[in-house]
């Protein structure tokens, strides 16, 4: 969302239980199909796209942004819904494996076009 791309909002690394944070550190994809369950950050959750109530993260997949073995960070999708089954299908291992491939495609300029602070 445009507003927490103008606050430059980062997430520091000392957060060891955060889910970000473990993939940064062992380099491999997290699916969590039951967030509501999980300790995480709730600043997404009430980010508003449109006028009806924020909806929770139920469900959200986590794939290390890597270049040359080097973690630059993560890139999240999370599914939102008020339970579960509004939030739509689980993630899947297949999910986490097309976006893994996807990343090299975007990295490059995805890392010209962050904020400086970061």
């Amino acid at each position: 969302p445009k507003k927490l791309y103008q606050g430059g909002s980062t997430f520091p690394l000392t957060k060891r239980e955060s889910v970000s944070t473990k993939v940064m550190m062992t380099k491999k994809p997290e699916i969590k199909n039951d967030m509501q369950k999980i300790k995480h950050l709730s600043i997404y959750e009430h980010v508003k796209i449109d006028e009806s109530k924020p909806k929770p993260i139920q469900k959200m997949i986590t794939v290390p942004l890597l270049d040359n073995g080097n973690s630059l960070g993560v890139i999240q999708i999370s599914r939102k819904g008020y339970t579960l089954e509004d939030a739509g299908a689980d993630f899947t291992e297949e999910d986490a494996k097309k976006l893994q491939e996807i990343v090299p495609l975007f990295l490059s300029q995805l890392m010209k076009i962050k904020p400086p602070s970061i």
